[in-house]
């Protein structure tokens, strides 16, 4: 949590807990100016601590931009100070200040200095620092665009050019839609596979860069195992470094690489006092000292490692992390690649949840369990400011990752358990020409950062999904698969759930305005034509009245209005009765009504015969399990067939009778106090939430049963003498 003091010298530090940082915590230190009443000072650092409750600590560094911008505008007028006078004069004049301080900063940034600085007085105002009358100039367009909207790989927001002629202003697609015969809006179609091309494409890179990193790592631990780690502890003991005169590690020597990398190793690990693994790092201890104070070996030795990595090292090679590449050690990059897959798979991680994920409890317990029975691994990662864990079950892939980034973490983890530092319990730990230990700039390591960023590594396979640098964030892949999910389905519940926020946040912060009217828009422009339709059928302009620029394209809309019609809607039914000569064949027919709802009409009667088709086929199975050459195929009930070929449509295997007719017997015949909830949801949908009704109707229907199973046998007895199983009823 963030903390502050203010010292007798007139500094205000801000310092909160960090594990990635060598002393265990980060700080801030502000020089307060002279023109600033101490009370002032303690109400404004308060506001900065309470907003910095609510977030996570990677975001105190923008709310204690608001202060430190206020203190630069009151070193800069000293005429000036806090409290003011006139609070109104005060705001005018820092806001026209702020605006021209810096001519390098750009117009965006500025204003997003500025909004830091209008968070910080409406907290304050809220402490009574300044009157609510008090109107702070705001720093954000008031137009309602959003202009922090996350947007998908490959896309920014754009401007929209002002319409100067009627077809710009109002284009005659919107007047006429010619495609709503075909299953999918063509824009949203394509707008959709540029989006599954970018995500396949990132998935793709990533796991080719992270293969490749293995290989190199699988490389150095070859090169390693061939050298005992007793022998290399009794020579780091023993302090004889030479055989023949010859250093054991010399490039020269068949086994100097292998030697070199080994005890490079062993350091790394047992060596609490070594803070990074370089080669400069590594003249420390006498082993490389003595190497090192031999003329050409350096220039030999990078030489050497770079052959044995060759190909598996990265294009934008660097000796120290080809090292540590070879060590089997993981950098930012490689955590980013990680993540990046991890993301695109698992989107209900935000982009810095999995970033500075942590993969153990206090107690040394893993965020990690299985589900046997599912074959998956189950895996979640911290949400600090909901308070709470994002759980996801990972697929194939991602487990892999997982599974990898835990081995290859494994011993350094124990050095930092050994060392007491707190960061051992993060998922990754990296080992940099700065330090090692945990990384809080793993988000950043696709694009930015220090060294070679990931998209520069991967710019010509990401090039292929028109992915650019800007464009390759964590967040921004979190957000193609939320619009993927929404061009899928057009809802955005459904993006919700799989991004786990709410469907207010989705509609907020993921789902553009334009895309969620495009598809409602395409939604309503369907059912208008399906009435224009209904109510033209049979007229001369029937065709003239709709959007439909054919007769053929207009008769596939009426095939593709019966393959979508509902089962008990109201207005289907007429659509079923008024267009079934549309459909082509009986195969048509059978599409439009499979994996649709199944209707029974709930009536003594209709329960009766159901009954009694259940007893018919129970009792046939038990004769058939009788005799003595047993049926082995299930029995079936009689199938559909279309005009006289006697084809098949459907086998509808008698089991599903029975089973149909346990369960409404069951639903109306239990007690709903012993019952769990998803069996009383179950209950509630068969009886339409009034299991009384339902029970009074399974009464009735038993005493019908016995009339009802006479015809039923009646049928069948027809049915055998007119060909056995195969004959229609």
């Amino acid at each position: 949590m963030l903390s502050y003091r203010f010292t007798a010298t007139g500094k205000l530090q801000f310092f909160w807990p960090a594990v990635d940082t060598s002393s265990g915590e980060r700080t801030c230190t502000l020089l307060v100016p002279s023109n600033v009443a101490v009370d002032a000072v303690q109400i404004l650092a308060n506001a900065v601590v309470v907003q910095c409750v609510r977030v996570a600590a990677k975001s105190y560094g923008w709310f204690i931009e608001g202060l430190k911008q206020t203190f630069k505008f009151l070193e800069r007028s000293p005429e000036c100070h806090l409290p003011p006078q006139d609070w109104d004069e005060f705001f005018d004049h820092f806001f026209e200040s702020h605006l021209h301080s810096s001519k390098k900063r750009a117009l965006k940034s500025t204003l997003v200095y500025w909004q830091s600085v209008e968070s910080l007085f409406k907290q304050s105002r809220s402490e009574g620092l300044l009157p609510l009358t008090v109107i702070l100039p705001s720093g954000g367009a008031m137009s309602g665009v959003l202009d922090g909207i996350d947007t998908p790989l490959g896309h920014e927001p754009s401007m929209v050019g002002i319409p100067t002629t009627p077809d710009e202003l109002l284009p005659k697609i919107y007047l006429c839609n010619d495609s709503l015969h075909l299953e999918a809006d063509q824009y949203l179609l394509k707008l959709k596979t540029r989006m599954e091309l970018a995500s396949r494409t990132v998935v793709s890179a990533c796991t080719q860069y992270w293969d490749t990193m293995l290989k190199c790592h699988e490389k150095g631990r070859e090169l390693i195992d061939e050298i005992p780690v007793d022998e290399v502890q009794r020579i780091i003991n023993g302090g004889d470094f030479f055989v023949d005169g010859v250093h054991i590690a010399h490039p020269d020597n068949p086994k100097g690489l292998n030697w070199f990398l080994a005890v490079a190793r062993h350091y790394a690990v047992n060596d609490l006092q070594l803070n990074t693994v370089t080669i400069d790092a590594l003249r420390g201890r006498a082993f490389f000292r003595r190497l090192f104070s031999i003329d050409g070996v350096r220039k030999k030795l990078v030489a050497k490692m770079v052959e044995a990595a060759g190909d598996y090292a990265i294009r934008k090679k660097t000796k120290n992390e080809t090292l540590n590449r070879l060590l089997g050690f993981l950098c930012p990059r490689d955590c980013g690649a990680a993540c990046s897959i991890l993301m695109s798979e698992n989107p209900k991680f935000t982009a810095e949840a999995i970033g500075n994920s942590t993969l153990y409890t206090r107690g040394g317990k893993p965020y990690i369990r299985t589900e046997a029975d599912l074959e998956r691994i189950i895996f979640s990662v911290d949400k600090p400011r909901a308070g709470k864990r994002k759980v996801s079950g990972l697929p194939p892939l991602s487990a892999k990752i997982v599974m990898d980034v835990m081995a290859c973490t494994k011993e350094l983890r124990s050095r930092l358990i050994a060392s007491g530092h707190p960061g051992w319990r993060k998922m990754f730990i990296i080992s940099t020409r700065n330090k090692i230990g945990t990384s809080g700039e793993i988000p950043q390591s696709l694009h930015t950062g220090s060294g070679v960023s990931l998209f520069k590594v991967l710019i010509d396979e990401l090039a292929i999904g028109g992915i650019h640098k800007d464009g390759f964030t964590l967040k921004k892949i979190r957000a193609t698969e939320g619009i993927i999910r929404f061009l899928e389905t057009g809802n955005l519940r459904a993006v919700a759930d799989l991004l786990g926020n709410s469907v207010a946040v989705v509609k907020s912060n993921y789902i553009p305005d334009f895309l969620r009217l495009k598809w409602a828009t395409r939604g309503l422009r369907m059912m208008q034509q399906k009435l224009i339709i209904v109510a033209t059928d049979g007229t001369p302009w029937e065709d003239e009245a709709t959007d439909f620029t054919s007769p053929e394209t207009r008769v596939i809309f009426i095939q593709k209005m019966l393959r979508d019609a509902v089962n008990g809607d109201a207005f289907s039914e007429i659509i079923r009765q008024r267009f079934k000569g549309h459909l082509r064949s009986g195969d048509e027919l059978i599409k439009a009504i499979e994996d649709r709802e199944l209707l029974i009409i709930l009536s003594p009667e209709s329960l009766a015969a159901l009954y009694a088709h259940e007893a018919s086929i129970l009792n046939k199975g038990a004769t058939e399990q009788t005799s003595e050459q047993p049926n082995t195929h299930s029995p079936t009930l009689p199938s559909l067939s279309n005009g006289d070929d006697g084809s098949k449509y459907a086998n509808i295997p008698a089991e599903a009778i029975p089973a149909l007719a346990r369960l409404i017997r069951a639903s109306a015949t239990m007690s709903k106090a012993d019952l769990q909830l998803s069996e009383k949801i179950i209950i509630d949908k068969l009886s339409g939430d009034v299991q009384s009704q339902l029970a009074a109707t399974h009464i009735g229907a038993m005493a019908l049963l016995d009339q009802h199973k006479d015809k039923v046998t009646f049928a069948y007895s027809i049915r055998a003498q007119l060909g056995g199983d195969d004959a229609e009823v």
